[in-house]
């Protein structure tokens, strides 16, 4: 199958389809070097080319990424703080929960440490997906000073809260304070701040958009969609309004 290709006015050639696979490309290459193709035609070819391969692996990835938001569940807060007699969710749990989705649909994440701004300990990590793609994300956080922790307790202790928090906010994972009864407790919510951004992004919607919102996230009013699920609603807003206005 071949494609037409003007290189210059009222000259047109024959060139190779798309590729979508490195394999394809290098018969394209070929097919063009036993054809005497031009250099220039050729590259205007790879260009797209790279072009086309960016966007689909792109398009896999959110893909990808709406499929494990959709699909992970609450994970119950089991660890205890001593010194903040707070509840947590241990991230050895959250792991549990997350690997299997994430193997499913082929990501894989690396992390890293990184100095941050203003003496704050900076937790990267590093989302890749099977097509291709592949996002940054941080997350800078003072170091944790609470107890007797010496100066590398300290940043191990950050880290792991980092790691655990910033996963969580990726993949939309929602902490709860379920007990082993079975009777599932509170959630943390959003901010009043939040509350108001997604508001605001609303008011640029249809009215049914607002209810459809509550309706995905199990909430009667907006003041109760979970924190961990803030930038899950934030960016799938951002997406309606730009549809809206094309």
């Amino acid at each position: 199958m071949e494609n037409e290709m003007t290189i210059e006015p009222g000259r047109v050639v024959k060139v190779p389809a798309v590729a979508t696979t490195g394999g394809d490309m290098m018969s394209i290459i070929r097919d063009a070097v036993s054809n005497n193709m031009p250099v220039e035609t050729l590259e205007r070819m790879l260009d797209m080319q790279e072009r086309i391969m960016k966007t689909q692996a792109q398009q896999q990835y959110a893909e990808a990424m709406h499929a494990v938001q959709a699909a992970v569940t609450p994970v119950r807060m089991s660890g205890y703080n001593e010194h903040s007699r707070k509840k947590y969710g241990r991230l050895e749990e959250m792991w549990q929960e997350l690997r299997p989705l994430l193997s499913r649909h082929g990501f894989a994440l690396s992390f890293g440490e990184e100095d941050g701004n203003a003496g704050k300990v900076r937790v990267a990590c590093t989302i890749m997906h099977v097509g291709g793609h592949s996002e940054k994300k941080h997350l800078d956080l003072p170091p944790d000073t609470s107890g007797s922790k010496n100066a590398i307790q300290s940043i191990g202790s950050t880290t792991t809260y980092g790691r655990r928090y910033l996963v969580g906010m990726i993949f939309g994972v929602v902490f709860t304070n379920e007990d082993d009864d079975g009777v599932r407790g509170e959630v943390d919510k959003i901010t009043e701040e939040q509350m108001l951004n997604i508001c605001a992004m609303l008011d640029e919607l249809p009215p049914s958009k607002k209810d459809n919102l509550l309706r995905w996230q199990k909430v009667s009013a907006v003041k109760d969609i979970p924190l961990a699920k803030y930038n899950v609603v934030v960016a799938n807003l951002e997406k309606m309004i730009k549809e809206n206005e094309s």
